[in-house]
């Protein structure tokens, strides 16, 4: 979810007024080396356990978030702790300041230190939008920055980074080969992710068709509850109705009734930007 973007009137029903309870999810992933948790429907996170380090996939929103998932799955002392960061939303990220005391690798894209360093009109926004939720978020930037597919040796796990912008400039999904496992971010929502701006379709299209090809049993998005790797198929197959039937000028009528009743005013938001992005391109 991507509230940078929004002004501060629509924030209000948009972004929780107050932390979500965080609650473990324990089905659609057989391998317990990795351990998947909840905030209501604000977001999805992860703990990789690998023989090396922990590696958590996003820190959540706000740094009481993180600290639920530490208290429900507590990180090894023995061990290094890495963070990776799909993107710079909120959601995702703002949850690190749980780690500022204590020794952690923070890893994202090259280009999230760039979202990062504007956001702290955004974060003043928030808090005013939520009576305060977010008044113990201390922005900071990536120790490492990436630009290119990146692996990390757990050991008895590799994990790869994968640069896969179009939802955001700064997006990262993570694969683990060994388990077939695909954690896809907000590059793959159903029913269709949301575009950065409407020079972005070439990239998020280029970014499904990256995780596609990876041929993974299990893919699970950082909202939507589903492991389903055809929400990569249906994401690219809605993009090229969309652009078909921009190209002969046939109704949308049906794509935007789309009977996801819960995310509708979302839906439209993101078809909206996609039918504006593939005129452009046209």
């Amino acid at each position: 979810m991507n509230a940078q973007q929004s002004t501060p009137d629509q924030l209000e029903g948009l972004v929780p007024s107050s932390d979500p309870e965080v609650t473990v999810v324990r089905t659609g992933i057989t391998d317990s080396r990795v351990e998947w948790f909840r905030a209501g429907e604000e977001v999805d996170s992860f703990i990789i356990r690998t023989n090396r380090f922990d590696l958590v996939v996003d820190t959540m929103g706000t740094p009481e978030m993180f600290a639920q998932v530490a208290t429900l799955a507590p990180l090894r002392q023995s061990l290094p702790t890495i963070v990776v960061t799909t993107h710079a939303d909120y959601d995702h990220y703002w949850g690190n300041a749980y780690f500022a005391s204590t020794k952690y690798l923070w890893i994202a894209s090259e280009h999230t230190p760039a979202r990062v360093n504007g956001q702290q009109v955004e974060l003043n926004q928030m808090n005013r939008a939520t009576d305060g939720r977010f008044g113990s978020v201390v922005l900071g930037e990536p120790h490492i920055g990436i630009s290119t597919a990146t692996v990390l040796d757990g050991g008895d796990l590799q994990i790869h980074l994968l640069p896969t912008p179009g939802h955001t400039p700064d997006h990262l999904a993570v694969h683990i080969p060994q388990l077939r496992l695909i954690l896809a971010g907000d590059t793959a929502e159903r029913p269709l992710p949301e575009l950065w701006d409407s020079h972005s379709l070439r990239s998020l299209r280029a970014s499904l068709k990256i995780l596609h090809g990876l041929d993974a049993t299990v893919v699970i998005p950082s909202h939507g509850g589903t492991t389903d790797p055809a929400i990569l198929t249906d994401n690219l197959e809605i993009l090229s109705e969309i652009e078909t039937r921009v190209a002969s000028g046939e109704s949308l009528d049906d794509l935007a009734r789309h009977p996801l009743p819960q995310k509708q005013a979302f839906y439209s938001h993101c078809l909206q930007r996609a039918v504006t992005a593939v005129q452009e391109e046209s």
